[in-house]
This record gives structure tokens, sequence and C-alpha cells, in this order.
């Protein structure tokens, strides 16, 4: 048997399901049953397979086995929080920190995300503070700008957008940035941010409908309307080559803001004939009725 290593490297390599990499794991643990890392390891294994109650008791044993290893200390704190045992798991982070010389930032991350959980933000704020101060990460950014904006605390917010952006230029960033300034009315703002990503999309539709937007808060409904029509044209175009569920979505959402309900509602039922749970296709679905039982009336 090799060690953990050579274990771990050919498990990676092969890429099984899970269930396999915890036969493999355990086949290695009945001839080294005190090897902790390995424990480590298939608790993590475990608590992606959606087994906690497995997790927490390779933990127990790797604490019997290392009372003062900071790594069960981290491992339990992410399986308590994956079973909603907040409190429990913000303690077991807290016991992490006096072993250890300083959490990560997956683990400070971690925290906030518990915290937040508590409803105590001002110090999940810190938190995600923390985490970008050690590692500058798109998720992070998005996740204290949205806990900013529930905070009240809008301007902080956007900042942290153009941080992140600054850092790391990702889309998802920019559009998260550009819904936050239409949304308390900053639609010039917004519109530098759309041309902006148009600049750099190999695919427009997104921006284009995103503009339109911008546009119509601007009072320009012709150039709101001719960027509509551009992105209808281009969602369907793609949709020949590839007809997903969430290119029906943005053919409904284009649709829906033309004034064609009815037709928005099509490419929501479609979409969901693709993907039943898409939450995008079921909101674009209950907007298109709206509109169409408005226009009734």
């Amino acid at each position: 048997m090799c060690a953990l290593s050579c274990l771990s490297s050919t498990i990676a390599l092969a890429d099984p399901p899970v269930r396999d990499d915890v036969r493999a794991l355990s086949a290695y643990l009945r001839s080294h049953p005190s090897d902790v890392a390995a424990l480590i390891e298939r608790s993590e294994l475990y608590r992606r397979e959606g087994n906690p109650e497995g997790a927490l008791a390779d933990l127990r044993v790797a604490a019997a086995l290392a009372p003062d290893e900071p790594r069960v200390h981290a491992q339990r704190a992410v399986v308590l929080h994956a079973m909603g045992r907040h409190e429990e798991a913000l303690a077991e982070l807290d016991a992490y920190v006096e072993r250890a010389p300083g959490p990560g930032p997956e683990l400070l991350a971690l925290r906030a995300r518990i915290l937040v959980r508590m409803e105590r933000l001002d110090d999940a704020v810190a938190d995600y503070d923390a985490a970008l101060a050690l590692r500058e990460e798109v998720e992070l950014y998005l996740e204290r700008g949205r806990l900013l904006e529930q905070l009240g605390r809008i301007e902080d917010a956007a900042r942290g957008y153009d941080e992140g952006l600054r850092v790391t230029d990702a889309a998802v960033l920019r559009v998260e940035s550009i819904e936050l300034d239409l949304r308390i009315g900053r639609a010039d703002r917004a519109l530098v941010h759309v041309d902006e990503g148009l600049a750099r999309a190999p695919a427009r539709a997104r921006w284009l409908l995103l503009r339109a937007r911008a546009l119509d808060a601007l009072a320009r409904q012709r150039e709101a309307r001719a960027a509509r029509d551009e992105a209808l044209t281009e969602i369907e175009r793609r949709l020949v080559r590839r007809p997903t569920a969430a290119l029906h979505v943005e053919r409904g959402e284009a649709l829906l803001a033309l004034g064609r309900a009815d037709d928005a509602l099509a490419a929501a039922t479609r979409a969901r004939s693709l993907a039943p749970r898409l939450g995008d296709a079921i909101d674009l679905e209950l907007r298109a009725r709206r509109a169409i039982d408005g226009g009734a009336r």
C-alpha cells in the first residue's frame, strides 16, 4: 500500500465518484488506522457524499489520536456548518485559531458565512475583509458586497465591487455592480460598466439586455429597443446551434422586455421542459404570466 500522498494523487488523477474515493481510502485506513490525515480526508469525502455522521465519526477518532491537531477542528467546523449546527461550528473554528498560527482565507470565509447564518452581520463583514486581505477571490467579493447591501452600506458595497474589478476584472462582479447601480438610480454609471463589459464579451446578448435597462432608466427608449432587438437576434442565432435552457430564458427576457409576453411565456415553458427546476425559468414564467394577466385587464 502506498502512502497517503500517493493514494491521494492516484484518486485525483482518476477522478472517480466520491463513493469510489471513500472505498479506496477505507481500504488504506484498514491497514493504517492511526493515520490522522487520512481520517480527515475521508471525513471530507463523507461530507461530500451526504454522510455528515460518518464524517463526524472519523473526526472523533482523529481527535482522540491527535487532540491538538488544528485540522480536526477546521474540518469539524466545515461539517457542522453543513449540518446547520452553526454555533458548534463557530466554536470549532475558535478552537482551531487557538491551536494554529492563524486561519487562512478559506476558514475566514467559512466563519463569515457561519456568522451570517447567526445574523452577526457586522462581524461577518470583518471576516470577509480579513479573508480578502489574504486572497482576492471573486466569490468573496460577491458575498461581501451582497452582505454590505443587506446592511444598507450601499457605497461600501459599490466600492467593494470596484475593488474586485480592479483586481480580477470578473464579468460576474461587473454585472453585480451594474445591477446595484440600476437599483439605486445610477444608470449613467451602470451604462459605463455595461459598455466596458460589451467591449470584452464574446457573447453580447446579456450585456445588451443590461444596456437596454440602463438606457430605459435614462429615458433613451429608442436606443433601448434597438439593444433588445440586437440581443434577441444574437440569442436566436445561438439557439439554433445550442438550444439550452439558459438561452431560452435569455430569449424570454428579451421578448418580455419588448412587450411580447406570450412569446416570453412560451420561452419560459421551453426552458422548464429542459430544466424543470431552473430558478430563472420559473421566475420568467411568473413575470410573463403577470404581464399577460395585466394586459388582459
